[in-house]
């Protein structure tokens, strides 16, 4: 199964952390966490290539500050994320110049973190693409309408045009209950599997909701409602 966080600056992306940590914990599964920065790089950065590049973005000190307390939830040694498989990697620096550099990844499971630059929508759907993911965690503003700070329409964009299920967290919520909405596309026995893995953890609720864009739904949701 694979994760991934979709976050920004904003307290509620910090407050859905807690959410990716929880099922991190049960289910063991690969976690990206990523980030949609503002500005690009002041130089181009050759694909591949180390860089040193600072750039100058509140969101590149979120990404850091969630990594370490995603890492910093499990004592030493029992973190399946702690980097412990450490080796030498040849990396190009220029087409005639190579460079050892020490990579660690996950003693089970990888953690990585990256940012994207461009449209806030469309990176994260691309990340979620390219990465495989099974699930997309995403915080949003507490209230009657689920927004970003920024980019208010990032969850309401992110959940209908997705590929994979979307997970939304309201900020500073106490969960008591868990809406399911279900639409006409394939519902995976691991998504059901989330969803009650969520309850558990919250001792919730299940409200389980068919969606459709016609005036129906498909006979084949009906089994899962």
């Amino acid at each position: 199964m694979k994760i991934l966080f979709a976050a920004d600056t904003m307290p509620y992306s910090e407050f859905a952390l807690q959410e990716l940590i929880n099922l991190a914990e049960n289910t063991f599964a690969g976690i990206t966490i990523v980030g949609v920065a503002k500005t690009s790089p002041a130089r181009e950065v050759q694909s591949g290539v180390y860089s040193s590049v600072k750039l100058d973005d509140p969101l590149i000190e979120a990404l850091d500050r969630y990594r370490e307390m995603f890492l910093n939830h499990w004592e030493k040694g029992e973190s399946p994320y702690e980097a412990m498989n450490c080796q030498y990697e040849w990396l190009t620096l220029r087409s005639n110049m190579w460079e050892q550099i020490k990579v660690c990844r996950g003693s089970m499971k990888d953690l990585n973190v990256r940012v994207r630059f461009g449209n806030v929508v469309k990176e994260i759907l691309v990340e979620s693409k390219e990465s495989g993911s099974d699930l997309i965690i995403l915080g949003c503003t507490k209230g009657t309408q689920c927004l970003w700070e920024e980019v208010p329409n990032v969850p309401e964009k992110v959940v209908n045009e997705a590929e994979c299920s979307v997970f939304l967290v309201k900020e500073a919520h106490p969960i008591n209950k868990i809406y399911a909405c279900l639409d006409e596309t394939n519902i995976t026995q691991e998504s059901l599997e989330m969803i009650n893995q969520m309850a558990t953890i919250h001792s919730a609720g299940i409200e389980l909701i068919g969606l459709t864009k016609g005036m129906g739904i498909k006979a084949d949701v009906y089994p899962w409602l």
